[in-house]
């Protein structure tokens, strides 16, 4: 923690102790008030955007909680504060919106898979997992050694199976496995080929972490951050924005940091071609049956609730 002194002609000012700890720390750094002599440092997400075509303001920036906190220790002339310094908001505020961006994310993905499933290589790299289930749907039963041929391509399907039957898509059957109670419950909702990719959505859904860390699927990555980083602004919204490619790669980068697999642009036309976003001219803009579910799950995770929430707290209104 940090000392702050107070000099005496801010510390008389209204506001003044918070200008002052703007300037020893970040500009884009407010204090809200957390109890007597306390308060959090939130941290400003972004510029306002404006719909041009509109002539409307159609985003604002809006504060978002760090739970780091500044505490005055003595008062008087200089008032004295303590609180994080440059490098641990710096950090901080990484933290916090990559946490935003990964929970913005599982709100996206029973819905979205759907769609993004007819991404090439979103299907290439669930190949495995898709042709099990297909083939169950179709067949009734999936017989494993009619999998594949070579001894290295059989130890991957092992730990596929053994994956899909530790969550219940799959049971031990007939010449192999048949359809498990999660995956049965499924077919009774929807029995025809829609039934893939709801299933491969719902075990995405459960399982993003261990698929993309244990089986090193990280193909699909992109494609979810560059989908979440468009509805994360429609939710700040609470509408479908008109995004410029300057305001959506920005909130990329504000969410997850920067672009390291593929290429951005080739990405965003494969969201175009499925559906996930439509153009507005050189624009972009969602659609609403990805917007309303999303924003209904998105809405009932406690930490983005507190985010959004514009009566979160009070800013610092005193000297």
């Amino acid at each position: 923690m940090t000392r702050y002194v107070v000099p005496p002609a801010l510390s008389s000012m209204p506001n003044g102790t918070q200008a002052y700890v703007r300037w020893a720390v970040a500009p884009n750094i407010r204090l809200r008030e957390s109890a007597a002599s306390s308060w959090e440092c939130t941290v400003l997400s972004r510029d306002e955007i404006w719909d041009r075509k509109q002539d409307t303001l159609v985003i604002r920036p809006i504060e978002v909680p760090l739970g780091l906190f500044v505490t005055e220790i003595r008062r008087g002339r200089s008032r004295v504060l303590e609180g994080p310094n440059v490098s641990e908001v710096r950090r901080a505020t990484r933290l916090k919106f990559r946490d935003i961006g990964a929970r913005s994310q599982k709100a996206l993905l029973p819905d979205i898979f759907v769609k993004l499933s007819h991404v090439a290589q979103v299907r290439q790299v669930m190949g495995p997992l898709h042709t099990a289930l297909s083939t169950i749907r179709m067949r009734g039963e999936l017989d494993p050694e009619a999998l594949a041929n070579r001894r290295r391509e059989r130890e991957k399907w092992k730990v596929y199976l053994k994956f899909l039957k530790n969550e219940a898509y799959v049971r031990e059957g007939g010449v192999g496995f048949v359809a498990g109670s999660a995956f049965e419950s499924i077919l009774r909702t929807e029995g025809g080929p829609q039934a893939i990719p709801l299933a491969l959505g719902q075990l995405l859904y459960d399982n993003y972490a261990y698929m993309t860390e244990v089986f090193g699927w990280r193909m699909m990555v992109p494609y979810l951050r560059w989908t979440s980083a468009y509805y994360w602004r429609a939710l700040e919204a609470e509408s479908l924005p008109s995004l410029d490619w300057d305001a959506w790669s920005s909130t990329y980068g504000l969410l997850y940091g920067k672009q390291t697999h593929g290429s951005p642009i080739s990405q965003a036309q494969s969201l175009l071609e499925v559906g996930i976003l439509h153009e507005d001219g050189r624009r972009f803009v969602g659609t609403r049956d990805v917007f309303k579910p999303y924003q209904e799950r998105a809405t009932k995770d406690p930490v983005l609730t507190r985010v959004l929430s514009p009566g979160a707290g009070p800013s610092l209104g005193r000297g």
